[in-house]
């Protein structure tokens, strides 16, 4: 048996958050929260409502913000850089938040929708978030990007390990690097959220039977599990662990073959419950599922019978078939002229005579005893199935063994 695991990993949140401070530029740079500032060598960061211009923005949609109708933050590169000049010029601009009090606050979460295009060669830097609380060293958080963004995404940088509880934080948002040359960068609806802790969602479904770790103790039942990480900065980390296991069918029943002879005809598969897929050397599946010895070719092989369930769990079972040529006579250990069997090979029913014999077993191709009796120089041996088993005859002072192929 087989159980297979999904984990899902969600986005982080805040329990009990709350938005402590946000903007959404609806009185452009001179906001309610104080005023922001521009800087850097184009310092071209504008309020606008109107979105791009430029020889290279023709068609750009307007930016699909929450309160797009208000404004919202442009820094318009490829109006810069239009028209064409022999003054081209690869434009970098910086947009600085007010002073930010967040004392208080142990957790922190920006968030903001962002949208832009740029150029080129698949750029992967070019737009910067940064952090300071002493308005003079700053932390930088690059933000991924392609040639285009998606119109808009959603962006959240925690902040806990640099702005919580400070009094004096301010943002920045910069456009440029030595490789941006077009297009533009918007943004809009900034927040900061605030709480006491940080919840790192997960998702599991499992399969019936197996378990997971959570809240201190291995888990085997559907639920929510709680595991508290306490800091000294007082933002604890919580992961919330939602647990969903898939039941399995009823335990397979797999009936053995054993051994067959090469030439044998095919045998059916006994398997319950039905449904399954069986894989394996012979193996056919089919309405007339079954085991086909030519097909498979001397030797031991397993066969494989598995049912896939909900999520991806499954089951299994599998058996051992020994295919084997019965053409070639019979294999004998101990003195040949003490022991005679015949009719061998059979169909089921032989005779096996020979002199102080005190206690014969038979022996089918797993070691499995299927017959036995006591001491007589002559008796018979009826066997209901095919496969070749093992005789073992145990004589004074003597054990001879012999192989009985029935067809």
């Amino acid at each position: 048996m087989k159980h297979w695991l999904t984990v899902l990993l969600l986005l982080p949140h805040f329990a009990w958050a709350q938005v402590v401070w946000e903007e959404d530029f609806s009185n452009g740079l001179n906001s309610t929260n104080g005023t922001w500032t521009v800087a850097g060598p184009q310092p071209d960061w504008k309020h606008s409502f109107y979105g791009t211009s430029g020889e290279w923005s023709t068609g750009t949609p307007l930016p699909a913000f929450t309160t797009t109708p208000n404004g919202f933050m442009l820094f318009d590169a490829d109006s810069i850089n239009f028209p064409l000049s022999p003054n081209y010029i690869t434009p970098m601009g910086e947009l600085i938040s007010p002073p930010i009090n967040l004392s208080g606050t142990s957790c922190v979460e920006l968030q903001f929708q962002s949208y832009f295009r740029q150029c080129c060669w698949n750029a992967t830097e070019g737009f910067t978030v940064s952090v300071t609380t002493d308005g003079n060293t700053w932390h930088d958080f690059p933000l991924p990007a392609g040639c285009q963004d998606i119109n808009p995404t959603y962006e959240r940088i925690t902040l806990s390990s640099i702005a919580a509880n400070e009094p004096n934080v301010q943002l920045k948002f910069t456009f440029g690097d030595s490789i941006i040359s077009h297009y533009f960068w918007a943004i809009d609806d900034i927040k900061i959220m605030g709480g006491d802790s940080i919840v790192y969602p997960f998702n599991y479904e499992l399969c019936e039977g197996d378990s997971l770790f959570v809240q201190g103790a291995w888990q085997k039942t559907d639920g929510v599990y709680i595991d508290t990480y306490p800091t000294t900065s007082g933002c604890d980390s919580v992961i919330e662990t939602t647990v969903a296991f898939f039941p399995l069918p009823p335990p397979i029943v797999f009936q053995p073959i054993g051994t067959v002879c090469l030439t044998d005809s095919a045998v059916p598969f006994v398997v319950t419950p039905g449904s399954g897929y069986f894989s394996g050397p012979g193996a056919v599946n089919g309405p007339n599922a079954r085991f086909e010895p030519s097909y498979a070719g001397l030797g031991t092989h397993t066969i494989y019978y598995r049912i896939n369930v909900a999520n991806d769990c499954m089951v299994y079972d599998s058996i051992l078939v020994e295919v084997v040529d019965c053409s070639v006579g019979i294999e004998e250990q101990g003195n040949n002229d003490a022991i005679s069997i015949y009719p061998n090979p059979n169909t089921g029913n032989c005779w096996v005579e020979g002199k102080g014999i005190q206690r014969w077993r038979l022996y089918d191709a797993v070691g499995r005893e299927v017959a036995s009796g006591t001491g007589t120089h002559r008796f018979n041996i009826q066997v209901a199935r095919k496969g070749v088993f093992l005789l073992r005859l145990e004589q004074q002072n003597t054990i001879i063994t012999r192989r009985i192929v029935v067809r």
